[in-house]
Order: structure tokens, then C-alpha cells, then sequence
């Protein structure tokens, strides 16, 4: 009994400081959550399903990748025909 009597003095000594400064502390946790909170909205509104930025990228994707296979096609036919860069395609037909 002398023992749980001596931790207990002890817990409310030391315990005490740590004790009145938790609503500070969650004050503060509710703070940074508030925080958190508008920068996930701010995050979601400038880059998210809804906005410019994605419907942008959206566009410029396939862009990008027609814009590719133009590339890929011309060094095969360059690779092929190298003389088509000086004098041009020599018929309409596919190559």
C-alpha cells in the first residue's frame, strides 16, 4: 500500500506539468489538422479530378503519344529510305 501511495505522489508530481499543458497541446493537433485539411482541398482543387490542370493533362496525353508514334514512323523510314530526307518520299504509297 506504502508503494502504490509513494508512485501515485510521484505520477501527480510529475505528471502535473505534462497535465496542464495537454489543451495546449491538443489545441495545437487541431490546429495542424485544420491545416492539413485546407492544404488536401487546396491540393484537390488545383490538381484533382475536377480541375484545368488534369483536363489539361488529359488532352496532352494522347497528344503526346500520336506525337510519338509520328517520330517512331519517321526515323523507320528514314532508316529505310535515308536518301527521303534529301529528296523527299518518292511515291504516295504506305512504305
Amino acid at each position: 500500500m506504502v508503494d502504490v501511495q509513494d508512485i501515485a505522489r510521484k505520477l501527480d508530481t510529475d505528471a502535473t506539468p505534462a497535465l496542464k499543458r495537454l489543451p495546449e497541446i491538443a489545441a495545437q493537433l487541431q490546429d495542424a489538422l485544420t491545416k492539413a485539411n485546407r492544404l488536401f482541398g487546396s491540393l484537390n482543387a488545383g490538381y484533382g479530378d475536377d480541375s484545368r490542370f488534369r483536363r489539361d493533362l488529359d488532352r496532352l496525353l494522347p497528344q503526346l503519344t500520336d506525337t510519338a508514334r509520328s517520330i517512331r514512323a519517321l526515323a523507320d523510314l528514314l532508316s529505310r529510305h535515308p536518301e527521303a530526307l534529301i529528296k523527299g518520299r518518292t511515291n504516295t504509297g504506305k512504305e
